[in-house]
């Protein structure tokens, strides 16, 4: 752009204005939850001890970032077709999702309140894949379970997972 003066400043300098007003006049987007960000960043502990606190039962999803089943799942059950199973959900259970496949480093905090489970564990799918075979001897993924607020296992879905299914076993 050509600098011409009108007034104090260049024609550049307004535009950079004017930009500067735009993104401050513009409301942010509202970021849709998703499903695991309530307890994304709890132990395991925590979440049972939050259930006993609240007498809520716990769910368990073992997922992964890159599984294409799960994210078929999550698509089709839980984010586009269905809030309301979202906050019934919230409303009975402590949801807690744990992603198998996650790089990220343990925490002190996981290091110490989910000790059992962080032995041979470099990072957090590490630690989540031991949770899984601990509570399924599998690791197949999608997989659900209830616990009850003591941290025992109730009943578990993991094959054929549709609304119907998905319905009964939060019966």
């Amino acid at each position: 752009m050509k600098e011409n003066k009108i007034g104090e400043i260049t024609y550049y300098q307004a535009w950079a204005i004017f930009k500067n007003q735009q993104k401050l006049m513009t409301p942010p987007k509202p970021q849709k939850k998703i499903l695991w960000d309530d307890n994304q960043d709890s132990t395991l502990a925590e979440v049972i001890q939050a259930a006993k606190e609240q007498n809520k039962r716990v769910i368990l999803y073992f997922s992964g970032w890159t599984d294409i089943t799960s994210r078929k799942l999550e698509a089709e059950l839980m984010y586009l077709s269905d809030d309301n199973l979202l906050k019934y959900i919230r409303s009975k259970f402590v949801f807690k999702a744990i992603l198998i496949d996650d790089r990220s480093k343990l925490t002190t905090k996981e290091l110490q309140q989910d000790s059992n489970f962080v032995k041979n564990a470099d990072n957090r799918g590490a630690k989540n894949r031991n949770i899984q075979t601990y509570y399924t001897h599998s690791k197949k993924i999608p997989y659900f379970i209830m616990l009850d607020e003591t941290g025992k296992i109730l009943k578990s879905l993991s094959e054929n997972i549709t609304k119907k299914t998905l319905d009964k076993f939060l019966e």
